[in-house]
């Protein structure tokens, strides 16, 4: 299980985010690591989840995914959006694929995905910039 929370008080419009990761079986939860959880300057926390595999991802505002790496304590970066304006609006992390909807935006119009008709998810291969 894991609890992504505010470590400090923002400052200079950056978030300061960690997430403290539990073990859980029927009898206990036995905290396990505490970890920073790095989004830009200027962004908030968008989506956190587990991939299918259990590999933790998270995503900011400004269109950056990163997974962490167990072994080597550490979150990289897979996939980004920047220098685009286009949106990315995880369902779910199977291997290395994406499932979800990539928008474009236009103007100043936040595009969101369609709920009637529903949309339908599309795989988006991780790319590492």
């Amino acid at each position: 299980m894991v609890v992504v929370y505010h470590s400090a008080l923002p400052m200079w419009d950056c978030q300061s985010l960690k997430m403290k990761v539990y073990r859980v079986s029927t009898s206990c939860a036995e905290f396990e690591r505490d970890v920073v959880v790095p989004i830009r300057p200027n962004s908030i926390l968008k989506w956190f989840g587990f991939s299918e595999e259990g590999m933790l991802v998270c995503q900011d505002s400004l269109e950056a995914v990163r997974c962490y790496s167990w072994s080597l304590n550490e979150w990289r970066v897979f996939y980004s959006l920047e220098g685009t304006r286009d949106s990315l609006f995880i369902q779910h992390i199977e291997g290395m694929d994406i499932y979800g909807f990539r928008l474009e935006q236009r103007e100043n119009v936040k595009q969101q995905p369609m709920v009637l008709p529903r949309s339908i998810p599309r795989k988006i291969p991780m790319v590492w910039p």
